[in-house]
């Protein structure tokens, strides 16, 4: 159950530091070769489908990839299977401790979205000027959760850039957004 609250205080922490590496540092898997482009079914569509709402600077677009109070409880329902001897007492505390994280997440995310964007614009990136590549996948292996990190390529005049999204986990309606999310 620690490793559990650990992970949704991380999850619901969005940080938007912004760094400049190259690109070659970046370990990846590529995924949505011959998948579906449905945001649930993909970290790829999930990456493009990010991209597209920062890209527009429409937070709107963005909200559906945060956790609702669902999200909360499929996420509490893995960890109670996973764990049967839980005891009723502790179930209690760990749903009322991911709706709280929840709840900050969602106080906090529209004004770290702007955050984000306004710190690609700093680095003298146009956002109207970019155009999307591909989505990367490198999941946690560790994470019972189909969980992990999710990479997005975009060019922009002529040079390549990532933007990382750490934590991402899929939960049964699909790819939410993880704690962290810079431009590489």
């Amino acid at each position: 159950m620690k490793k559990l609250l650990l992970f949704i205080f991380a999850f619901f922490t969005l940080n938007s530091a912004i760094c400049l590496i190259p690109k070659e540092n970046a370990i990846l898997n590529e995924v949505g070769i011959g998948q579906s482009k449905s945001a649930k079914s993909s970290p790829e569509a999930f990456g493009e489908a990010v991209f597209n709402a920062l890209k527009a600077n429409d937070y709107d677009k963005m909200k559906p990839y945060l956790p609702t109070t669902k999200d909360i409880e499929y996420m509490s329902d893995f960890e109670i299977r996973n764990d049967p001897a839980m005891k009723d007492s502790k179930k209690a505390s760990l749903l009322a401790s991911l709706k709280k994280f929840q709840k900050s997440r969602i106080e906090n995310s529209k004004e770290n979205f702007d955050k984000i964007y306004a710190k690609v614009e700093e680095k003298g990136i146009i956002w109207k000027d970019i155009t999307f590549q591909k989505s990367a996948f490198k999941q946690d292996k560790k994470k019972e959760l189909e969980q992990g990190d999710v990479y997005i390529f975009f060019n922009y005049l002529g040079a390549e850039y990532i933007i990382e999204i750490t934590n991402c986990m899929k939960v049964d309606r699909g790819w939410l957004i993880g704690d962290k999310m810079s431009l590489q």
